[in-house]
């Protein structure tokens, strides 16, 4: 290498290092903003494959400043994250952190941690529904920064992805109608994406197409800049059905139908992944693709996403796995198919030998597998670690966003620890729930357990480190509280069955009626118990700062209590009911009424558990996209409720929150009532037809009407409130 080649390289390595620390140092700030010119970083050259970070102290005239080092940019954050908790009993939460002032702590010499080197991998394509559809930048940006903090170097993002579906479609000869009508409306693009229906809730609105265009430029801007690698969507070749009077039907496969949707909303087709066609067009898509948005070389396509081939031979599977890869090499030499394997483990179809032959022709290096579900239906152990293909141990945790406290800590951390030392080909461990900020302390041991323990050989064990996680986590969860309680929610709390059917956990949220499910993951004395801890830190201000993040949690704990004291005082109901006392019955039904309307109460003043807050949010989003509001709030009305128009997958995406508890749930056990009531004094069975139209007639008015309630913001007045709330809660027990 010549001298001046060599002087500009040096040139370009200085630019390229000055724009990481430039972007690390903008992080700090953003985390940490009071302490950040405290705060120093620098990124040093790994002398061996191992991943570190370096934390040190020294004494300046205006204080102790804090130097981290680290051999990436996300060595650097985790050393930030470590430094924060272990040191200044501080976190970051989804409400900032969680004591918002610390001074920086001197340190007795320099910490030394080892990674583990593995990949972190965040995000569902359902969350993009369920969680993300109306955000905007600055919902993102702070969200962003969450994810990073937590550990996580790798997301998938298909934000704007329907902008590259539109231009291949217009390329290839569809009117414009034809493709924003194939596209499902805002909150349920996932399921486009995902080729499960079309049409829903439809159409789009190319303000919308644009504006997603846009966030995902800068979102995926934003995690380059932390060191975090985006997967982006590859083509999986599902297509409106116009397109085959294009092209030779023969091209084509019917997708089967999904969930019981109609024809018209579901039933899609694609192109047959061994056609020629599937190239063609594809390599359409990937230009466009690689045009529009920045790439990590990472792309997920998923064929038969709870769909199953209708071509059953193994050479027919073969084909497709192999031609998957071949249309990403061919558009990026680099590119690696992330796949989700949530498809192997939820269609009997996938039996070993069609697993193996769907990945037989595909190199290691070419692909990414995320076994989902992994802590209750790991698919690693039945398929020799995807037949040695490198994969992604993955949790869930939490489907459609519901709100549940859920999750086993001590067995997903066994179950991981197992894949980490008998799998042939575990790279790493990802997180992926369908709706976030739910359960981040169960998120919070299984990320600790999943990073820092290669220099620590007691935290390889998972009861070990668990012992020493549960003693620690309340001081920088809730600020320098020395009472535990977060030790007694996990033991309590985040130990029940996670292998079970977790949506029956909750109760409230069921559809009223006869013998209905009820299996907690907990005991109804322990929510009390530790509500009551929650109670006495608040009446003794025992916490420095008290921070939304308590209050959250509590929350959590709260529904739990909620749905256990709401199940016993309905089996009294439904007791009553048989022995025909009409005076217990509605001495039920009242307390039962009363138990939802304080949960609303209390929810109300908690904007992540408050409908009208996020009906806000989304008025925000339609001026900002120049949409009608009221469509959008019914699009995701529908979402939480019937989910389909006509019940297709009722009530699969619940929440507890204000809002939905007083106009939604409550109507229906009001509805419920009365026809018990009905029947007694009537001396008549109980009118099941006529009770299915009129709760029927609730849900979907639910849906059409419109939010008067206003968000409200938290403030000091809501801790006193929110208290008084929950004690009167806990004396509804005694009533029993």
């Amino acid at each position: 290498m010549s001298l001046a080649n060599l002087s500009l390289l040096i040139f370009l390595i200085k630019i390229t290092t000055c724009s990481s620390l430039s972007n690390l140092k903008q992080f700090l700030c953003r985390v940490t903003p009071a302490n950040c010119q405290f705060v120093n970083v620098s990124l040093v050259q790994k002398q061996t494959s191992l991943e570190f970070f370096k934390l040190h102290t020294h004494n300046s005239s205006a204080g102790t400043d804090l130097l981290i080092k680290g051999t990436s940019k996300t060595a650097v954050i985790s050393g930030l994250n470590y430094y924060l908790r272990v040191h200044c009993n501080t976190t970051l939460t989804e409400f900032g952190l969680s004591r918002e002032t610390f001074k920086i702590v001197q340190l007795n010499g320099t910490v030394y941690q080892i990674l583990n080197g593995l990949t972190h991998f965040y995000g569902n394509i359902c969350a993009y529904s369920y969680s993300y559809w109306a955000w905007n930048w600055d919902m993102w940006e702070k969200h962003i920064d969450w994810i990073a903090f937590r550990g996580f170097n790798m997301i998938f993002v298909p934000t704007g992805v329907e902008y590259v579906n539109l231009q291949m479609f217009k390329m290839l000869g569809l009117h414009e109608k034809e493709i924003y009508e194939f596209f499902n409306g805002p909150a349920y693009l996932a399921w486009s994406r995902m080729g499960n229906m079309k049409n829903f809730t439809a159409p789009l609105t190319p303000e919308f197409i644009n504006f997603q265009t846009s966030l995902h430029k800068n979102i995926s801007r934003r995690f380059n800049e932390l060191g975090v690698k985006v997967v982006i969507p590859g083509f999986s070749g599902f297509v409106p059905r116009e397109l085959m009077q294009l092209y030779n039907k023969t091209n084509f496969n019917d997708v089967s139908c999904w969930n019981g949707f109609k024809k018209e909303y579901s039933c899609l087709v694609q192109i047959d992944p061994t056609k020629e066609l599937y190239r063609t067009i594809g390599n359409v898509y990937m230009k466009i693709l690689l045009k529009t948005f920045q790439t990590n070389h990472f792309y997920a396509v998923d064929m038969f996403n709870e769909n199953t081939p209708k071509n059953t031979s193994l050479q027919y599977l073969q084909s497709c796995g192999k031609n998957t890869v071949s249309l990403i090499k061919s558009a990026d030499p680099h590119g690696v198919w992330l796949l989700q394997g949530w498809t192997f483990g939820y269609d009997p179809f996938w039996e070993n030998a069609r697993v193996e032959s769907y990945l037989k022709h595909v190199e290691s290096s070419d692909i990414i597998i995320l076994d989902m579900f992994a802590e209750v239906n790991p698919t690693w152990n039945r398929t020799k670690s995807f037949y040695g293909k490198p994969f992604i141990w993955s949790v869930v945790n939490n489907f459609g966003g519901n709100t549940v406290i859920n999750g086993n800590i001590r067995e997903t951390l066994e179950g991981f620890n197992l894949a980490l030392k008998d799998s042939l080909s575990l790279i790493g461990f990802g997180f992926m729930p369908e709706g976030i900020y739910e359960n981040t302390i169960f998120l919070d041991a299984v990320m600790q357990f999943t990073t820092l323990h290669n220099n620590n050989q007691s935290l390889r064990n998972p009861s070990e480190f668990y012992a020493k996680w549960k003693d620690r986590v309340s001081y920088y969860r809730y600020s320098d509280y020395k009472g535990g309680i977060v030790t007694n929610i996990a033991d309590k709390l985040y130990s029940g069955d996670s292998k079970g059917s977790f949506p029956d956990s909750s109760f409230i949220y069921q559809q009223p009626g006869f013998h209905m499910l009820f299996k907690p993951t907990s005991e109804m004395s322990d929510t009390i118990e530790i509500l009551l801890n929650y109670l006495e830190i608040i009446h003794r201000k025992q916490v420095r700062e008290f921070s939304e993040i308590f209050f959250y949690d509590m929350s959590s704990v709260l529904q739990s209590y909620g749905d256990h004291l709401f199940h016993k005082i309905y089996e009294q109901l439904v007791s009553a009911y048989e022995k025909r006392d009409i005076n217990l019955l509605t001495s039920c039904a009242g307390i039962m009424i009363k138990t939802i309307q304080l949960l609303d109460e209390a929810f109300s003043l908690l904007h992540l558990k408050s409908l009208p807050c996020y009906q806000s949010d989304i008025n925000s989003f339609a001026l900002l996209i120049k949409e009608n509001p009221m469509k959008l709030s019914q699009n995701f009305r529908l979402q939480l409720t019937t989910w389909g128009y006509d019940n297709e997958v009722l009530d699969y995406a619940f929440k507890l929150w204000s809002g939905l508890l007083a106009k939604y749930y409550k109507r229906r056990w009001e509805t419920f009532f009365d026809f018990l009531q009905l029947s007694l004094l009537e001396d008549t069975p109980f009118d099941d037809k006529g009770f299915e139209v009129e709760v029927t007639e609730v849900e979907r008015k639910f849906v059409t009407e419109g939010v008067s309630e206003s968000c409200i913001p938290w403030g000091e007045q809501s801790i006193s409130k929110f208290a008084l709330l929950a004690e009167k809660l806990i004396w509804l027990h005694h009533v029993l």
